[in-house]
């Protein structure tokens, strides 16, 4: 469960994103991607992790896990 807090109705907030890791240069920036992704919800983080240029996966509230290219496990 996402540790944002919605101030409107003091609950957690509901992206339809339940996490996100990101692979960046430094940890403060990996922080602020993953932050924005998922407030982002599901289509906007993906998209926005290819704008930003950084790796990162996707963990989606209906189930799907997502991840960038490169982070793809490979047979």
């Amino acid at each position: 469960m996402p540790h944002l807090i919605d101030r409107t109705t003091l609950d957690p907030a509901n992206t339809g994103v339940t996490a996100v890791t990101v692979v960046a240069p430094a940890a403060w920036q990996a922080e602020i991607y993953a932050l924005a992704a998922l407030l982002s919800g599901p289509a906007g983080a993906r998209a926005g992790l290819r704008r930003w240029g950084v790796d990162g996966i996707v963990v989606e509230d209906r189930g799907p896990i997502r991840a960038s290219r490169r982070l793809h496990r490979r047979p």
